[in-house]
């Protein structure tokens, strides 16, 4: 049972991930807005590759020494790092769509 649990929420998030890969794609495709690049580097690339980095971060920090630190620290700071990594990512698309957004009817004139 448990398996049939673990493969359909797997098959729900890989279909979610295309979705928003498909969206992602039209909207830029329609729109020449390279925000919607960089908000599927954020949001559809970083995650997975974050994933990879974690474990073989984790890994490392088990396996080595790093001045003084425990492993534990040096987890959490790898951690930290990768969650600043995708918080820069976001905030890149946010500005670059921000920058590209209309202006309101109502400041719009006409002459």
């Amino acid at each position: 049972m448990a398996g049939m649990i673990t493969s359909a929420l797997f098959v729900i998030a890989v279909l979610l991930v295309l979705a928003i890969i498909v969206a992602l794609i039209r909207k830029y495709l329609s729109t020449r807005d390279s925000g919607f690049i960089w908000l599927g580097v954020a949001i559809v690339i970083w995650p997975r590759a974050e994933a990879i980095l974690r474990s073989f971060l984790t890994k490392l920090a088990m396996t080595h020494s790093f001045g003084g630190y425990t492993p534990g620290t040096v987890v959490t700071i790898f951690s930290v790092s990768l969650l600043i990594v995708g918080l820069v990512l976001q905030l890149v698309a946010v500005l670059y769509l921000h920058g590209k957004a209309p202006m309101p009817p109502s400041t719009a004139t006409s002459h």
